[in-house]
C-alpha cells in the first residue's frame, strides 16, 4: 500500500520499477524534493535496455523527459542535485551495447540543457563514442544560454575536430553562436578547420557545403578569399547565394548586387529576400518580386524545394491561372493560383518532376500524382476535395477526386468554367 504522503508521480514511478507501463507517467510531472529524489533512485535502478524497446520508449528517455520538461524552477534545482549527477554517470557508462546509443545521447541533451560542470568534457567524449548518432544540434543548442560553458566546449573539440554527423552540427552551431556574438572568433578559422570546409566544398551534399560557406562569413583574413572564390563556383545555386551573403555582410557591394538580381526568379527570390532583410537591404529588393503572380510562382519553388517535398528548386515555375473564388475549406472569397512546374527537364514523364501545384490556401503541388493535364478549374476542384477532407469537413468528399472537388466548388462559384 502506498503512503498517503506520497505524490503521484511516486507511485508511477514505484509502478514502473515493478513492471507496470511507462504510460502511467504520462501528463505527471515532478514537483519538489521527494519527486526529484525519486526520480534520481530511478534512473539508479535502470537496467540495459533490451534490443528491440524503441528509444522513445525506453525508461531511459521517459525519465529524461520528466527532468527536460518541468519548468519549476524549485524542482529544477532539486533535479540539478539528485538527479542530475546520476544522468552524468548514465551517459559516463560504457556498456557494451551499442543500443543504448540514443539513450545515452538524450541523456547529454538534458544535460546540455541545464548546464553545469563536466559538461565541455561529456560532449567531447560523446562526440568521439557516438559521431553519427542523430540529434547532435539539440545538444549543442542549448548551449546558447550557457556562454560560460561555451569557451569550454571549444577548447574540447578542438584537438582534433569530430568527424561524421557530429563535426556538422558542431558547424552549425559554432555559425550560430558567431552569428549572435556569443563566438568572437570561428573555431573553424584554424588550418585543420579550412581543410574541412574544404571537404565541404567538394562533398556531394550541398548542405553540408552551404553549411561550410556561411563559417566563412566569421572568419578573419587569409583563407577566407580562398575559399570564398572556391564557394563561387561551386554548382550549387544556394552555395553560390550563401557566399554572395557573406561577402555582402563584409560590406561588399557587387555582392550585394548579386543578392539583389537573384530576386528576379522565383527560384532564388525567396532565399535572396531572406539574405536581403539580414542585412538591412530589404529597400533593394526589385518591384517585380512584389507582384501577386510573381509571389505565387516563389510560394510554390520554396514548398517544393523543403526537404519533405522534391528537397531541390524546380528549373521552372509558370503562372497558368490566376482568378477569385469562394473557398469551402476557409469559408470566403480569395484569389488562388494555378502554377505549372518542371523540376527535371531530362525526366519530364516522371509526375514527380512535372506537374501543377495550387497557392492561395494550402500551398500544395500533390507530388506522385497526374496533374500535369488538369484544366485550372480541375487542379482547383482536387485541391478542395483534398483540404476538406483534411480538415474533416462535413462537405468534404468520400474520396478525393477532381470531379468531387469540382462539384463542391461549382456550388458556389457557378462562373467557375
Amino acid at each position: 500500500m502506498e503512503s498517503p504522503h506520497t505524490t503521484p508521480l511516486q507511485q508511477a514511478l514505484a509502478a514502473m520499477a515493478a513492471g507496470a507501463e511507462l504510460d502511467l507517467l504520462r501528463g505527471l510531472s515532478p514537483c519538489g524534493v521527494d519527486d526529484a529524489i525519486a526520480i534520481a533512485h530511478a534512473f539508479r535502478a535502470l537496467a540495459p535496455r533490451p534490443k528491440n524497446v524503441g528509444y522513445r520508449t525506453s525508461k531511459v528517455f521517459t525519465l529524461s523527459v520528466l527532468v527536460r520538461d518541468t519548468q519549476d524552477e524549485a524542482t529544477r534545482d532539486a533535479l540539478r542535485v539528485h538527479a542530475l549527477p546520476v544522468m552524468g554517470s548514465l551517459f559516463d557508462g560504457h556498456g557494451g551495447d551499442a543500443n543504448d546509443a540514443s539513450d545515452r545521447l538524450f541523456v547529454l541533451r538534458i544535460l546540455s540543457v541545464y548546464g553545469g560542470p563536466d559538461l565541455a568534457c561529456r560532449i567531447a567524449d560523446g562526440a568521439r563514442r557516438f559521431p553519427d548518432e542523430y540529434g547532435w544540434s539539440t545538444i549543442f543548442g542549448p548551449l546558447a544560454d550557457h556562454p560560460e560553458i561555451l569557451p569550454e566546449v571549444v577548447e574540447a573539440l578542438k584537438a582534433p575536430f569530430p568527424h561524421g554527423l557530429v563535426a556538422l552540427a558542431y558547424l552549425d552551431a559554432c555559425n550560430s553562436f558567431c552569428f549572435s556574438g556569443r563566438l568572437t572568433e570561428h573555431p573553424f578559422d584554424s588550418a585543420e578547420g579550412h581543410n574541412r570546409i574544404r571537404e565541404w566544398l567538394a562533398g556531394v551534399d550541398e548542405d553540408s557545403a552551404q553549411m561550410a560557406v556561411c563559417a566563412l562569413a566569421f572568419f578573419g583574413p587569409g583563407e577566407r578569399e580562398a575559399l570564398l572564390a572556391e564557394a563561387e563556383t561551386h554548382p550549387a545555386t544556394k552555395v553560390r547565394m550563401e557566399a554572395a551573403w557573406a561577402r555582402a555582410r563584409g560590406g561588399d557591394e557587387a555582392a550585394l548586387q548579386r543578392l539583389v538580381a537573384w530576386c528576379e526568379e522565383p527560384q532564388t527570390c525567396w532565399r535572396a529576400e531572406k539574405y536581403l532583410a539580414e542585412l538591412g537591404a530589404e529597400d533593394r529588393i526589385p518591384t517585380i518580386a512584389r507582384t501577386p503572380e510573381f509571389r505565387a510562382r516563389l510560394e510554390m519553388a520554396e514548398w517544393l524545394e523543403g526537404p519533405s517535398e522534391l528537397d531541390r528548386a524546380p528549373d521552372e515555375v509558370t503562372l497558368v491561372d490566376s482568378r477569385k473564388l469562394f473557398w469551402p475549406p476557409t469559408n470566403d472569397r480569395r484569389r488562388v493560383f494555378a502554377i505549372r512546374y518542371v523540376a527535371d527537364r531530362t525526366d519530364g514523364e516522371d509526375p514527380d518532376n512535372r506537374g501543377q501545384g495550387m497557392v492561395g490556401s494550402d500551398t500544395c503541388a500533390l507530388l506522385g500524382q497526374e496533374t500535369w493535364d488538369l484544366s485550372p478549374p480541375e487542379l482547383y476542384g482536387l485541391h478542395c476535395a483534398r483540404e476538406l477532407q483534411e480538415n474533416r469537413d462535413e462537405r468534404a468528399p468520400a474520396e478525393v477526386s477532381v470531379a468531387a472537388g469540382v462539384a463542391v466548388l461549382r456550388q458556389s462559384n457557378s462562373d467557375l468554367g
